[in-house]
């Protein structure tokens, strides 16, 4: 018997490593999800390596299945979406947990009646990981590169000639490390971290980048900071029908031209946070901020053709917030937790610069430089939060507690000021819990 029959007759009676099915469901006012994850299979075989000193590591043999459906009912119309996907991955060390190699596969099938649109993804990738270093202060270094083909295909049950396949290379790389660095002989956690996602698609373009970074320090007196800092963007291909008046008409009639046009979504965003904690006497403060950015354009925003759905969608929104708590002892036997949280967002749409301003809708706003946007959907959020609780332990047995919180919240819409709302919520409440005799427990 040679080699390879050996190892598939080994592989096929090692134990096989299997995950529960499971099935996630939803239901809101408007839309119900199913989800089915079906049972991943994990083969893994030891592999005997000889790199510096002997080493045991496992090739390893996975697979995935996952069903999706939605039901979208909205303005009385109801559509279905199901989503299908299957991979495969392969992966073999070849310096033992220095590097590893790997191939893998992937399918997946989206179907939309809302857009009467099927997408077709067919992945077929070399994985590379490698840890260079095996000691020092980048010890932990971790590189991932994954090239591989694509084939994508769109294709509109209303259109046939909507069709769109492409051919192409597509890459997923990424960088991990976290330095082992020291401030007066005290560990200063930290991390870096970056990825990278793109495709040779004109008409499908998936590209992603993304970075982020986080530090934490334990200052004298054990004052406790740390900060966390990421940004991303991401440009995805999808397609729109274009109608356009012919310049000839006929018995008085316009004809109209529809045509499909591959376009850019965009996205950005930006994200910061940093929290400060510390104690003073009995008591611990905690404190902690975070602030947002994000932006969504489009490049068939400006585009002032019939039916244009992305016409005038760019979109803007930024948020912070701040949250403060304090806890600790009164005395021995009382001990309270007060909150506050201050919270704010404002989402808006931007302008768009187009050709005629007379085609823009009634309700969009036009200013200098033939800029139109529509502040319909603007939208301003504010929230204050307050929460206190005061627990009295009277002994081993009985105690009481005491909380009440209060949380307005104020939503207002420049473009549309009927949709105004302010709401304001408090509560008070004391329970008491005790032990009788016999282990016998009760609260009020």
């Amino acid at each position: 018997m040679g080699r390879a029959s050996i190892f598939l007759v080994f592989l096929f009676f090692h134990p096989v490593i299997s995950q529960q099915y499971s099935l996630n469901f939803s239901n809101s006012s408007t839309r119900t999800q199913w989800r089915h994850r079906l049972p991943s299979w994990q083969y893994r075989v030891p592999v005997r390596l000889s790199s510096g000193e002997d080493s045991n590591s496992e090739l390893s043999i996975s697979s995935n299945a996952s069903l999706g459906f939605t039901l979208d009912n909205r303005n009385g119309k109801k559509s279905w979406q199901d989503n299908a996907s299957i991979g495969s991955t392969i992966n073999y060390p070849i310096l033992g947990p220095k590097a590893t190699i790997g191939i893998g596969a992937n399918m997946s099938l989206r179907s939309a009646t809302l857009q009467k649109q099927k997408l077709r993804n067919q992945t077929f990738n070399f994985r590379f990981m490698y840890k260079p270093f095996d000691d020092g202060r980048f010890n932990n270094l971790t590189i991932n590169v994954t090239p591989g083909l694509i084939t994508k295909t769109r294709d509109s049950r209303a259109n046939l000639d909507s069709t769109i396949t492409e051919k192409g290379i597509q890459y997923n790389a990424s960088l991990r490390v976290s330095p082992d660095l020291k401030v007066r002989d005290k560990k200063l956690g930290n991390s870096l971290s970056f990825t990278k996602r793109d495709n040779t698609l004109k008409n499908n373009k998936d590209r992603s980048e993304g970075f982020s970074s986080s530090v934490n320090y334990t200052f004298p007196g054990k004052v406790r900071v740390s900060t966390n800092f990421s940004e991303s963007r991401s440009e995805l291909g999808v397609t729109r029908s274009v109608v356009t008046d012919s310049k000839e008409a006929t018995d008085g009639f316009v004809k109209r031209d529809t045509s499909v046009s591959a376009e850019i979504s965009e996205s950005r965003s930006k994200n910061f946070s940093s929290s400060i904690d510390f104690d003073v006497g009995r008591f611990k403060f905690k404190n902690n901020v975070s602030l947002g950015n994000s932006t969504r354009t489009n490049t068939a925003s400006a585009q002032q053709d019939l039916g244009n759905r992305y016409f005038g969608t760019d979109r803007e929104s930024n948020r912070w917030n701040w949250q403060s708590e304090l806890s600790g002892k009164v005395v021995q036997s009382v001990v309270v937790n007060s909150k506050i949280r201050i919270e704010n967002s404002d989402q808006r749409n931007l302008g768009v610069q187009v050709l005629d301003v007379s085609r823009c809708a009634n309700h969009f706003v036009i200013s200098e430089d033939n800029v139109c946007r529509d502040p319909s959907s603007d939208l301003r959020n504010d929230r204050l939060f307050i929460n206190t609780s005061l627990t009295w332990t009277i002994n081993d047995h009985n105690s009481i507690r005491m909380t009440t919180w209060a949380d307005l919240k104020q939503s207002k819409n420049p473009g549309a000021s009927d949709q105004d709302r302010d709401t304001f919520s408090n509560s008070f409440s004391i329970r008491y819990d005790g032990t009788l005799a016999q282990e016998s427990r009760f609260n009020v």
